[in-house]
């Protein structure tokens, strides 16, 4: 299991601090029902990507993927970043979409 600290360093490795910053997903974000759910969620999912079984630059290309797979747009924008943060290139991204 990984720490805190390196669950929120593989987040930033992968989003680079981008986040949709929009009224309304702000407002989402501060309603009390969506604070803890939040907080669960994001500690289960960097703790997958904070996993040694992968690197992040094929977690990267896989997750790009499985978005554009199941047509995730929102989602897609901010990982294909994330993917070019972490060494794929346009080429390889353009392949798995």
């Amino acid at each position: 299991m990984s720490t805190r600290e390196e669950r929120q360093a593989v987040r930033e490795k992968i989003l680079g601090g981008l986040q949709a910053r929009t009224p309304e997903v702000q407002s989402l974000v501060d309603s009390p029902l969506a604070r803890p759910m939040l907080e669960w969620s994001g500690e289960r999912t960097w703790e997958i990507w904070a996993r040694p079984g992968l690197d992040i630059r094929t977690r990267c290309l896989c997750q790009v993927a499985m978005l554009a797979g199941m047509g995730i747009e929102r989602e897609l924008k901010f990982h294909i970043r994330g993917a070019l943060r972490n060494g794929n290139s346009p080429e390889e991204i353009a392949e798995v979409i």
